[in-house]
């Protein structure tokens, strides 16, 4: 997931949550092409530096997206989608963190890396999210919550609904949607390839 939120947000910027919605849709009709050409055997022509890099790169990009809650920072504006820009402007909200945040989010670490230690059979993570709330909870800590950052969880579902489909429309996302499914195919695959060789077995 932590490749796409680049894609994700240049194409909501653009085109919109609609244009997003038949961006993805057109991607899983080429995806399905993809996989009823047997494209994917091509990926074995990857050298496996790349693969390794591709992988690395993605924890990159979910480990510096978590900064600014790990350490409860108050960004001056919104958080930039590239890595560099999003750094920058951590490093400038350095004066803004937040000790509750901070504490909660190494109680939440440590909990999970200790019960993956002594008890791996344990729910470790959603035993560490039970604690941490209780913690906030008993202690009235000034962390933010789902509550306090997005006004709570809707009671409700939206009735679905198509995204409006027209020849210009297409045309218009068609770009975002050949990357979403090469993202999609390469990083599948990718990981595919990865866990064979963690593994010593071969994937389907």
């Amino acid at each position: 997931a932590g490749a796409f939120i680049v894609l994700v947000a240049a194409t909501v910027a653009r085109v919109g949550i609609d244009g997003l919605l038949l961006a993805t849709m057109m991607a899983g009709v080429f995806l399905l092409a993809i996989g009823y050409l047997r494209l994917g055997t091509y990926i074995k022509f990857i050298p496996y530096p790349v693969t390794v890099g591709f992988t690395a790169g993605i924890a990159v990009i979910i480990f510096s997206g978590q900064i600014v809650e790990l350490f409860g920072l108050k960004l001056a504006g919104r958080e930039p989608g590239p890595l560099v820009p999003k750094l920058i402007a951590v490093g400038e909200a350095a004066g803004t963190i937040n000790l509750a945040a901070t504490f909660v989010a190494v109680l939440t670490i440590f909990t999970i890396a200790g019960l993956k230690r002594w008890r791996p059979t344990w729910p470790a993570m959603l035993i560490a999210i039970g604690l941490a709330s209780l913690v906030v909870a008993l202690l009235s800590l000034p962390a933010e919550t789902i509550g306090t950052r997005f006004g709570g969880i809707p009671r409700s579902l939206q009735m679905p609904a198509l995204p409006p489909v027209n020849l210009g429309r297409m045309i218009d996302v068609l770009p975002d949607a050949i990357a979403f499914a090469l993202l999609g195919a390469i990083e599948s695959l990718l990981s595919a390839v990865v866990a064979d060789g963690m593994t010593g077995r071969r994937h389907r």
